[in-house]
C-alpha cells in the first residue's frame, strides 16, 4: 500500500470518528433541550397551583426555619 492509499484510509477513519461525535453531540444537545423544556413546563405547574390553592401556603428553609417562599393567600392570613 502506498503512503497516500493509508493517509486516505487514516483521514477516512478520523472522519468518520468525526462525524460519530458529532452525531453524539447532537444526540446530547436534543436531551438537555427536551430536559430543559420539560423542568420549565414543571416549574410552570408548580407555580400555578401554589398560587392557585385557596390554602396559604409557606416554604421554610429547613435550617433557619424562615419562611422563603408563601402564595398569596398565606400573605394574607398573616397580614404581609
Amino acid at each position: 500500500m502506498e503512503d497516500a492509499d493509508i493517509t486516505r484510509e487514516r483521514l477516512a477513519g478520523e472522519l468518520m470518528l468525526l462525524r460519530q461525535r458529532v452525531n453524539e453531540f447532537e444526540t446530547a444537545e436534543a436531551e438537555r433541550k427536551r430536559t430543559e423544556d420539560a423542568l420549565r413546563r414543571s416549574e410552570h405547574n408548580y407555580r400555578v397551583l401554589f398560587e392557585s390553592t385557596l390554602d396559604g401556603m409557606f416554604v421554610l428553609d429547613a435550617e433557619t426555619m424562615r419562611v422563603v417562599l408563601a402564595n398569596q393567600n398565606a400573605s394574607n392570613v398573616v397580614g404581609w
